[in-house]
Order: structure tokens, then sequence, then C-alpha cells
């Protein structure tokens, strides 16, 4: 089994209720929630996960986002660089789990990578449902969307699939129609990248699955929170800020 480890790498924070992600009914005040890049670390190529939201301070996220904050220290160039000594020009592959507006905003500070997206939801970027336009920074929106301002090498993938040893993409959709999950092999066992399928870890525990309130096909959601069960993986959900406690993961 390859010895991967999984690096979140913390790239901004912004404020919600806990209930829009666990279902639950809002609490008094808004909690801080971090927005996460992983670096999968010890695979035959460099491998990022997502590229996370874009200039709190930009037009675009001005008009289209609550407010948010970005440390200097968690600029995706910087942040990546302290974490793993690496350049945004050093990685190979970006997985996107999908296209919303704070998960690949970042783009285009990755100039030598290929992209890995499902199909079904660059189908769903490009024309979401009215719920979701400024969710996608859509052209319905009246905008140019985050994922289509560079030129892209994509790859585009219909369901399940390897990208290289021991990382396996995971079709897992309702919280989007091409949501996808990241499988990684480590010494400890299988770990799952969760995206927003898991935003939190208290949306996920056996028997009790909990959807995020941002939701475009619940049906599919709670077909996926089974199949993300029988992978038997540990899980690291999408934005918790649990998840920042251990530097890597599995932990030493």
């Amino acid at each position: 089994m390859p010895n991967l480890k999984i690096i979140p790498i913390k790239v901004g924070t912004f404020f919600q209720y806990r209930g829009e992600l666990t279902g639950e009914p809002r609490r008094v005040e808004k909690e801080a929630v971090p927005f996460i890049m992983f670096y999968i670390d010890g695979a035959a190529r460099k491998v990022l996960v997502d590229t996370g939201a874009g200039d709190p301070n930009s037009a675009s996220q001005i008009r289209f986002h609550s407010p948010y904050v970005r440390l200097p220290e968690e600029e995706p160039a910087t942040a990546l660089k302290l974490a793993t000594g690496l350049d945004p020009g050093d990685i190979d592959i970006v997985i996107l789990t999908h296209l919303h507006w704070d998960h690949c905003c970042n783009n285009h500070l990755f100039p030598q990578a290929e992209f890995y997206v499902q199909r079904s939801e660059l189908y769903a970027a490009i024309d979401p449902v009215p719920r979701f336009r400024n969710t996608y920074e859509s052209f319905s929106a009246g905008t140019v969307p985050p994922w289509a301002k560079q030129a892209t090498r994509w790859k585009i993938v219909d369901g399940d699939a390897d990208v290289i040893d021991g990382i396996r993409l995971i079709h897992i959709p309702g919280h989007s129609k091409g949501l996808q999950g990241v499988l990684v092999e480590t010494r400890k066992g299988l770990y799952f990248i969760a995206s927003d399928a898991v935003p939190t870890y208290e949306n996920f525990n056996t028997g009790s699955w909990i959807p995020s309130t941002t939701c475009v096909d619940l049906e599919s959601y709670y077909a996926s929170f089974a199949k993300i069960e029988k992978l038997n993986a540990t899980i690291i959900p999408g934005h918790d800020s649990a998840v920042l406690n251990c530097r890597a993961y599995p932990e030493d």
C-alpha cells in the first residue's frame, strides 16, 4: 500500500451559522469556518486538492459572497510553501472536488497542473440551477466563473476513477451534481477527503447522516453517504476547524 500523507492547508476563514452546515437550528452566533486545500504528500506526482476562495477584497467576491478574511500567511501560494516547501508551479495535478467558488478560485496559480473534474460538475457550473448561480459565480450571474478565466489542461472524469497509484476519485453527488471526494491510501489504511459532502465531523456518523443545507439533490446526497460508509475509510471533512488540529493525516 502506498505510504501517502494528506496535509490540510488553511487558506482563509468565512463566518456561517453551523446549522447551515449541519441542518440544525441556527445558533446565536456565526462560527469561523475554514477554507482548506489539501496536499497529498508522497505520491509519484505532486497532487493538490482544491485551490480555495479568491481575494476577499476582489469585486467578484464582494459582489457574490458574504465577507470573509484571509491572513497574509493564508494566501494560497504562501500557505502552500509554508506547509510543504513547494511553489504553485511545482504542482502537477489539481483535483477539484467541485466548482463552487470557494474550491476553485485560485486555479490560475497552478500553470503546470492538470485539473481533474467530473463532467457532470462542469456542465452544472456552466448552467447551474438559479439558486446556485452566485455559488458558481456562473455566466448566468453575469460574470465569468473562476474556473473559466484561464487556459486549463482539463482531465474530464465520468464517475469513480484512479488518478495515480494510491489516489482514487469517488463521485459523491448531492451537495453539487458532480461533487467528487478523494480516496487516499496511507500506511494506516484509507483516508477520504470528503469535501462538502461532509463539511463537518457532525455530518457523518454511522447510521446517522446529516446533509448540508447547500444541496442540489437530496436523494443523491443520501446515496452518496451510503457509498462513503462502504469505503471503510477515515473521513476528513471539508470545512471543519478540527481538521487543522493535525499537521498531516495519518498522524506520525
